[in-house]
């Protein structure tokens, strides 16, 4: 009899074990799986305080820039959704944990960790993708090859690093006092090559041509051949002796013919 009962005890303490061990093994499963926390519901919506995923993704931003994933970073949350990403009634702030990213494929993922009063009262699992960003000068209105760009043309915005080149200009002065090759549209990043010094002389017009050698200055009049901007070479006729020569454009009605050797320097 005592040995049927040890015997029965053992079984029973078995199959409580057994269990114990699936619930154990259930929780854990569910804890791995279960879905994101939705907002709690506030009984009186006067009383919510809402945060948007935009500020989920500031905080994103914020802790890759100081993850040291560049100088400016911005980042965008998959799912998201026009609705607060979390309610709660009391004021709220959100914080980006455990972040792990990759720069060539710029992907993030980490947890969201919502804080109140100081303790976190809830986080949930969240990944997206991230761009370095650079200031890139732009222009704030379509300008043709016949407009001089102007101070008031220019804003500086921000672009994908992935959406620029070598020769994207970044700096306003890169584009103020030029004009554009061709016709150029408003917000978008701007090559080097699509802007030029605008002509301050132009075809056909008469200048004062100068020429100087120690002892000695000559000033004659020219017609231009060719348009020049400040500093460029063009091709001025003498028009009394209708002789070509190369000179340099000093402003809008002066240019400084070339000596040969100076021509070949400039050549």
């Amino acid at each position: 009899m005592k040995t049927t009962l040890n015997k029965t005890n053992t079984w029973v303490v078995l199959f409580v074990l057994w269990i114990l061990a699936l619930m154990v093994a259930g929780s854990s499963s569910f804890a791995q799986t279960a879905a994101p926390i939705e907002p709690p519901v506030i009984s009186d919506p006067r009383n919510a305080f809402e945060l948007s995923y935009e500020a989920a993704e500031d905080a994103v931003t914020q802790a890759l820039t100081e993850k040291g994933v560049g100088d400016k970073v911005s980042a965008t949350m998959n799912g998201r959704k026009p609705k607060p990403i979390f309610v709660y009634s009391k004021p709220i702030t959100v914080e980006a944990r455990g972040l792990k990213f990759d720069k060539l494929s710029g992907h993030w993922e980490g947890s969201l960790a919502f804080i109140a009063d100081g303790e976190v009262v809830s986080a949930i699992p969240a990944s997206g993708h991230f761009d370095e960003m650079i200031e890139v000068a732009v222009l704030k209105r379509e300008m043709r090859n016949t407009d001089v760009i102007r101070e008031g043309d220019v804003e500086i915005r921000d672009f994908s690093l992935s959406h620029t080149r070598a020769d994207t200009i970044t700096d306003l002065s890169g584009l103020i006092g030029k004009a554009p090759l061709r016709t150029i549209s408003p917000f978008r990043p701007i090559r080097a090559e699509e802007v030029i010094t605008p002509a301050i002389v132009k075809k056909d017009a008469l200048v004062q041509m100068h020429y100087s050698l120690p002892g000695m200055e000559i000033s004659t009049t020219g017609q231009t051949i060719t348009a020049g901007a400040k500093g460029d070479v063009i091709s001025v006729r003498n028009v009394t002796s209708k002789k070509v020569v190369r000179a340099v454009v000093e402003n809008s009605d002066t240019v400084s013919i070339l000596t040969t050797g100076a021509d070949h320097a400039q050549n």
